[in-house]
This record gives structure tokens, sequence and C-alpha cells, in this order.
């Protein structure tokens, strides 16, 4: 009895299979863009549509790109029809295929400090910014204005920046940044 023989086809489906693997990983297969591209923000502001996210054009120093896009959709009739998500026992958010249901009333990034920075910006704190229509009659955005809270305009939204940490409470450093909604212009962006 030939094994060798029998082997064979074997070693030919193996080989087959860690060149069809090899080409994938080599020509970008499925995976996610790195969360420092604008394909990143794009995909991640792209889960719903309504207010456009508000981003600094560069960020102060010490700190990282965004992380965490969110966007609520407050207590907006999602379905067009007045049935609310929570009538059909769907949580807030809730995406689905039909994109009329994810209609975003805010949205929000966070920003973190660099782990690579130098040691004397150990005070860094943690900021998320907030974006909701100046028209919108909820407050998803916080509305205070102190040395944790930053209340800034561009068109018609008001963009809320505040201390998401507990440490630090200084956003002083965010008070002048450029503002946009155009990826294209956001330079930390890859």
């Amino acid at each position: 009895m030939d094994l060798a023989g029998r082997r064979a086809p074997l070693w030919i489906a193996v080989g087959l299979v860690a060149a069809a693997l090899t080409w994938s990983h080599l020509t970008g297969g499925e995976d996610e863009p790195a969360p420092d591209t604008r394909e990143y923000a794009q995909a991640q502001l792209a889960a719903a549509e309504g207010v456009p996210m508000v981003l600094p054009v560069t960020l102060p120093a010490g700190y990282d790109y965004g992380r965490l896009y969110s966007f609520d959709s407050g207590s907006r009739d999602q379905t067009g029809d007045g049935t609310s998500l929570t009538d059909l026992g769907l949580p807030e958010g809730y995406g689905g295929a039909d994109a009329s249901w994810r209609h975003a009333d805010s949205r929000e990034v966070v920003f973190f400090p660099d782990p690579d920075r130098s040691s004397d910006d150990d005070d860094l704190p943690i900021v998320a910014v907030c974006v909701q229509p100046t028209s919108l009659d909820d407050e998803p955005c916080s509305e205070s204005q102190d040395a944790r809270h930053l209340q800034r305009h561009l068109g018609g939204t008001r963009v809320a920046i505040y201390v998401a940490s507990k440490d630090h409470h200084d956003v002083s450093a965010w008070r002048d940044l450029a503002l946009t909604t155009d990826l294209s212009r956001v330079r930390w962006l890859h």
C-alpha cells in the first residue's frame, strides 16, 4: 500500500489553504482599518445619519487620536411610523438593517493622552467631545461651563468638550482649537 500517494491530495489541500490565507492577509482581506485613519472614523460616523461629528483639526500636545465614537438617538421616533424603539423592545441606538432607524441626535468621541508622550504631560485628562444640534430641545451633551467643561459652536451645532477622567480637570488646551466636520481637514487622522 502506497501511503505517500494517498497523502499527496492532503498536502495539496493544506498548501492551497495556506496560499489562500497568505493571499488574503497580503491583500487586506476583511480587516478593519486602523483606528487612527479617516476610513475608520468615517465608518464609525456612518453608523448613523443626523448631526455631523465635529472634530478638532489638530489635537493639543500630548493627545492621541479619537476613540470610542458613539451616538445617541434620544427619544426620536426612529421607525418613521410613530412606533418607538422601546415599543418594539429594541435598545436605544439600535442600528437594524434599515438606515432610517439610525439617526444621531448627538455624537461623542473620546480622546486619551498619548501613551507614548513624555512624562511632563502626566496631568492630561481624558477628554470627550459631544456634539448636538443647537435646535435640539433635549440636552444630551453637557451644558456646564467651568474648568472641566467648555462650550463651543460650529455652524448649527453645539460642541461640549469635557473632562471624562477623575484625576485632572483642565480642558483649557481645547479652548481655541480649530474645529471641523470635514474629515479631510483633520490632521491627526491618517
